[in-house]
């Protein structure tokens, strides 16, 4: 049985706990039944939440929440000597409460304070990247470059450590140093993007140090690095995503997810689309969706610099993405009265 699993038996396991602490606590100090069921039902309840988010929380923040709970305890365990001299009850139940409140706090600030704890503590991102704990997730020139892993990084869903190998970086560098515009303002956009994942409140990146020898090209020991650690290669290229797969290595291609998540689009769906340049074939025009779908509208050239409804005839996928193929919306009316 997974943990996951074995997680949801938790709650199960903390109803009849929470009766016989009731009843126990109640006979042992004269307190009456009524009070000490409205503490074991507020306790129950607190503890099923807590039972939820442990079933949903990623790895990492289960690492630093309980090291800070452990924290926590161990600075109420310090004052329990202290208050447990005060007199009658209150010497009993205030340590334990001092105890649970810290505990708390302390699990509670590892969560809301993860960039600062990793920067300080180094060795629990590498406890959180263990095997068989959580994934680890190796970012290309390409998928900084691309931009929409920062996006995707802050939605939660890469539920692992994020990390850049150093040669990656600096390759970015180089490129934001090159003599060409475009390749420069590239590789510019990349450290802006690298930069914002190192602050990401919900994302945590690191810089390896290591490489992958015997291999000459950046994207073979990016492979290789990957294989070796057994990470998830993030990429938008291609033909780094079919490298990895060819070498047993698990990829994550943002182009394909991207792709996967667009609308579905179906023949006979009418579309409004803006023409904005010739297509290869005499009379065709070209528009592009918001999403970036490209349209090529059959005798649709004169339509250039005009928005246009236009209707969908098929759809064509290709390793870059899909293209749409339409026909304005009054030729297609045309020939269906015809």
């Amino acid at each position: 049985m997974r943990w996951r699993q074995r997680l949801r038996l938790i709650p199960f396991l903390l109803l009849p706990l929470a009766c016989v602490t009731a009843l126990a606590l109640g006979w042992w100090y004269g307190l009456t039944a009524l009070v000490w069921g409205a503490v074991a039902g507020a306790g129950l309840g607190l503890a099923l939440r807590g039972v939820r988010w442990l079933v949903r929380a990623p790895p990492l923040s289960l690492l630093l929440g309980t090291v800070g709970g452990l924290v926590g305890l161990g600075m109420g365990a310090l004052l329990t000597p202290a208050l447990a001299r005060l007199p009658g009850n209150l010497g009993v139940f205030l340590p334990l409460g001092v105890s649970l409140f810290l505990g708390l706090i302390g699990g509670w600030t590892a969560l809301t304070r993860q960039g600062a704890l990793l920067e300080a503590f180094p060795i629990l991102e590498r406890l959180a990247r263990a095997p068989h704990f959580t994934s680890l997730y190796l970012l290309d020139a390409s998928a900084l470059t691309d931009g929409r892993v920062s996006g995707l990084a802050a939605t939660g869903l890469l539920r692992g450590a994020l990390s850049v190998p150093r040669f990656v970086v600096d390759d970015l560098r180089r490129m934001a140093e090159s003599a060409d515009p475009s390749l420069r303002a590239r590789g510019r956009w990349g450290l802006e993007v690298l930069n914002r994942l190192r602050h990401a409140h919900r994302a945590s990146l690191t810089v390896l140090p290591g490489d992958a020898r015997g291999e000459d090209r950046s994207e073979d020991r990016l492979v290789a690095l990957a294989q070796r650690r057994k990470a998830v290669l993030v990429t938008a290229d291609s033909s780094v995503a079919r490298r990895a797969h060819g070498r047993g290595v698990q990829v994550l291609n943002i182009s394909d997810l991207a792709d996967a998540l667009k609308p579905m689009v179906r023949p006979g769906e009418v579309l409004q689309v803006r023409i904005i340049q010739e297509g290869e074939r005499p009379g065709q025009g070209v528009g592009f969706l918001d999403d970036g779908t490209m349209v090529v509208v059959e005798q649709g050239q004169r339509y250039i610099d005009q928005f246009v409804d236009v209707v969908v005839m098929r759809t064509h996928h290709t390793p870059t993405g899909r293209i749409l193929f339409a026909q304005p919306r009054e030729t297609t009316a045309k020939e269906g009265h015809a």
